[in-house]
């Protein structure tokens, strides 16, 4: 993973939701990343619990851009936390799997080509994906890796990271198109 150059990425719960900033709460996500600091992303959330919103993202280094949800017009946009963090070398996926304890083999299937593994994980591990995480616990993490290139496809997040969370929230990562050509650049 630390090796990839650019590839496409899903968020989705398959139960809860994820609280982005206030009042914003997210369902789902579906974007690209360009290493070493892009990332462009749209998500699908609900403002103020009855507004349902679609709003597009775009990171360059420090600077986001986002498109208003009243107009769709761009605007740039402090966000508190950095969206490429769960993307990052040195603070984002990577580091967060070499954190993952209790690693064990689910299952294994010869002709999806892939291994599923599961492990728990420190809630504060995830802090440059969520923000303000938990003081503490532990969440199961479940994974499917490519067993011919040994690249992440998957990730389950399964419980409380944030204290906005729900009792079972389940956020499910997916990560596609690994090297393919993309291009990100200021929004207009």
């Amino acid at each position: 993973m630390r090796d990839l150059n650019t590839f496409h990425f899903k968020l989705h719960h398959d139960s809860g939701s994820t609280e982005m900033l206030q009042q914003l709460v997210i369902d789902k996500a579906e974007g690209d990343v360009v290493r070493p600091d892009r990332l462009s992303t749209t998500f699908v959330g609900v403002f103020a619990e009855r507004f349902s919103v679609k709003i597009s993202l775009v990171s360059i280094g420090e600077d986001n851009y986002m498109t208003n949800p009243l107009t769709g017009q761009w605007e740039k946009a402090d966000l508190g936390v950095s969206p490429l963090g769960f993307f990052s070398p040195k603070h984002g996926i990577d580091a967060i799997l070499s954190k993952v304890q209790q690693i064990a083999i689910m299952e294994q299937k010869a002709k999806q080509n892939v291994y599923y593994l599961s492990g728990t994980l420190e809630v504060q591990a995830l802090r440059s994906l969520l923000g303000t995480t938990l003081d503490d616990g532990k969440i199961v993490v479940e994974f499917i890796i490519n067993a011919d290139t040994l690249l992440l496809q998957e990730v389950r997040i399964k419980g409380r990271v944030i204290p906005s969370d729900a009792e079972g929230v389940i956020r499910v990562v997916t990560l596609s198109a690994f090297n393919d050509p993309i291009s990100i650049s200021i929004p207009r």
